[in-house]
């Protein structure tokens, strides 16, 4: 015999007593040494993947003993598992016909039963198997599952009390008896149930959720939170019982004193982050750019809360960016995108976000260095090389910035949107750089989307480099018909005008758009038209508001 086969006639006995040692009646007779040779060579067969082999020698088996009950069991163990659950069903029937004292006959049968969706069936078999083996809980825990599982809930609930009866009271056994009672529509059985439970296990936290709940659902918040205060006497950590509590306490408060009214959550280091987020994250459903002054700022405050108990989680160190860049404060979100990238730079949103702000303060060798560091973790994604095409034009570095813009171009040839911003940028590069092509990449980008404004924003641009100052007019006139406040085009559009002679207009909109953004140019421009007009004192304020909002050069920015 090769060891192979030693080994696997070794598994076959270890497999063969564990079965016939549950069993009174089992044994093949020592003796009978052909049969017990079938037996491991079936066995063998079925260890070696050779399964219909082993079904045939176990059929043999039983055609020469039809009262063999391990031949057929072991064909209904290889029929189950190929999952011909009919015919698994048979043979463990034929099995326990002829053995009745083996729990795993039983077990077998429910499973394959349970398989072929013949719930009656198994909980018949169960009943059997608990009917021979009384005393074993197990046995009662599975039927009162497939009871549950089959919503059978009065069976489950009679199975329950009768386990009570024989075994004793359990804290599991009440929970499921209210389950059942909730499930069969019996709600106030259910929380009679539960605040008996209460009374027995008083700390336990599961128990006293479970109720609150129940309380909730009947509309008898004063009930439910007077559960939560008694979790709070034990466990003022709790994250449940904070929130509801807090909940309940902001239910007659406007927004801004709801949000304000979470200090004290928020600042609790114990309780879980996104517990706590989960009481603000309605407001960031729909997009922070609907949400009013206050709101924002309250909400901002909030964030500082949340740093303050969460100083390294990344959500916690986005969201406080995400507000600052939302108030128009770049500068500092920056801080905080860079921190969180720094902690978790596996979120491509925080990358798109930091360098929107370093776009949006014309720091271009950072936009050009974190667009490129960004690349190493998402070097798909093609916005990446979009920015970092634009921080190298604005460097005048227009050979690197035409391989990027092309590099971004290959990765969003199925993205339309994409593609025209990034056509529009090499159309301006070109342009810049004195190279053929730019009016065809223009045409280009109107093909892929003529309704985007970005595209008019840099042939104006172009127009302008060009000295056609009439038709850089006309394509600012178009951007901004289609997106009226956006700061670049106001600033752009205003120093055509400046050039066209028309500096008083030019102030008139940009004094406008200063009151409702933080973009620097946009108060640079109007300290340089004040400084023209020998305006010194005015000059100094608007050039100082630009200094806060994040111009870092005095040496005038290109736009």
């Amino acid at each position: 015999m090769n060891v192979v086969l030693q080994f696997l006639t070794s598994l076959f006995f270890i497999l063969y007593t564990t079965l016939i040692c549950n069993a009174q009646e089992l044994m093949v007779p020592q003796k009978d040494v052909d049969k017990e040779s079938m037996f491991i060579d079936a066995e063998s067969k079925k260890l070696t993947g050779d399964i219909e082999a082993a079904k045939a020698i176990y059929k043999q088996i039983l055609e020469n003993d039809p009262n063999d009950d391990v031949a057929a069991f072991f064909l209904g163990v290889l029929y189950l598992e190929g999952e011909t659950f009919k015919e698994a069903s048979n043979y463990f029937s034929l099995a326990l016909a002829n053995e009745k004292n083996n729990p795993w006959y039983y077990l077998r049968a429910t499973e394959a039963y349970l398989k072929n969706d013949q719930f009656d069936n198994a909980s018949s078999t169960l009943k059997k198997l608990i009917e021979h083996f009384p005393d074993n809980p197990e046995y009662y825990d599975r039927l009162e599952y497939l009871y549950r599982d089959s919503n059978q809930f009065k069976k489950q609930l009679d199975l329950i009390n009768t386990m009570i009866e024989k075994f004793g009271f359990h804290k599991d056994y009440g929970l499921s008896r209210v389950q059942a009672l909730d499930n069969m529509g019996k709600q106030d059985r259910a929380v009679e149930e539960l605040e008996e439970l209460r009374l027995k296990f008083p700390r336990d936290k599961f128990i006293l959720n479970l109720l609150a709940n129940f309380y909730k659902k009947n509309g008898q918040e004063e009930k439910a939170l007077t559960v939560y205060r008694d979790i709070l006497n034990f466990a003022p950590d709790d994250p449940q019982a904070n929130l509801e509590i807090s909940k309940f306490n902001s239910k007659d408060q406007t927004e801004i004193q709801k949000i304000r009214s979470l200090e004290g959550l928020f600042r609790k280091k114990t309780i879980d982050f996104d517990a706590k987020f989960s009481r603000i994250a309605t407001y960031f459903q729909n997009g922070l750019e609907h949400l009013d002054s206050t709101t924002l700022q309250s909400l901002d405050t909030a964030s500082d809360w949340l740093l303050e108990a969460h100083p390294d989680n990344p959500k916690a160190l986005s969201l406080k960016a995400d507000l600052l860049s939302r108030k128009g404060e770049n500068p500092e979100a920056v801080i905080f995108y860079k921190k969180t990238i720094d902690v978790h730079p596996d979120n491509y949103m925080v990358w798109e976000q930091l360098l929107w702000s370093l776009k949006e303060l014309h720091r271009w060798k950072e936009l050009v260095e974190f667009a490129d560091q960004g690349t190493l973790y998402f070097p798909n994604k093609s916005s990446l090389y979009l920015m970092k095409s634009t921080g190298l034009f604005h460097l005048n570095d227009f050979d690197e910035a035409i391989f990027e813009i092309e590099y971004a171009e290959r990765l969003a040839l199925n993205d339309p949107i994409m593609l025209s911003n990034i056509l529009a940028l090499k159309g301006l590069i070109l342009c810049s750089s004195g190279t053929s092509g730019a009016h065809n990449t223009f045409s280009d980008a109107k093909k892929q989307l003529d309704s985007n404004p970005n595209i008019s924003y840099m042939e104006s641009q172009c127009a302008v480099k060009s000295g056609d100052l009439d038709l850089a007019m006309e394509l600012m006139e178009s951007a901004l018909n289609k997106v009226p406040t956006k700061p670049e085009y106001i600033v752009l559009y205003s120093k055509i005008l400046i050039e066209k002679n028309n500096s008083e207009k030019a102030l008139e909109l940009l004094l406008k758009a200063s009151n409702n953004t933080k973009y620097f140019p946009v108060f640079e421009t109007i300290s340089d038209i004040y400084q023209k007009k020998g305006n010194s004192e005015k000059a100094d304020q608007f050039q100082q508001l630009a200094v806060k909002y994040g111009k870092s050069d005095p040496i005038k920015i290109k736009n």
